[in-house]
C-alpha cells in the first residue's frame, strides 16, 4: 500500500461500488491514529466520492481510516474502511 505523507495535499477518492448521483450529500470520514475523528465535506464522482487533502489535514503520522459516507434520499450509505499510513517525509539536510 502506497504511502502519503504529514501535510501534503492529494487528492483522496473512495469507491463506493454505488452510484452517487442522486446523493444529497457526501462525506469522508476519518479516524486519526490518536483516534482524533471527522470529516471532510466531498465531492460525487460517478462511484467515488473526492476530498482535496489540504496542507494541515493530514496532520498525525500513523495509520488513517477513511470510510465514504453519502446521504441519500434520507438515508445513511457506508462505503468499506479504507486505510493508509501517513508518514514523516525525508528531512534532507
Amino acid at each position: 500500500m502506497a504511502s502519503i505523507y504529514k501535510n501534503t495535499e492529494i487528492q483522496l477518492a473512495l469507491d463506493t461500488g454505488v452510484n452517487l448521483s442522486g446523493a444529497d450529500r457526501v462525506e469522508i470520514h476519518y479516524q486519526k491514529p490518536d483516534k482524533t475523528t471527522g470529516e471532510w465535506l466531498g465531492t460525487a464522482n460517478d462511484t467515488f466520492v473526492i476530498y482535496n487533502v489540504q496542507e494541515g489535514d493530514l496532520d498525525v503520522v500513523g495509520r488513517w481510516f477513511f470510510q465514504a459516507v453519502a446521504y441519500i434520499n434520507g438515508r445513511v450509505n457506508k462505503g468499506e474502511i479504507a486505510y493508509y499510513p501517513v508518514e514523516d517525509p525525508l528531512k534532507l539536510t
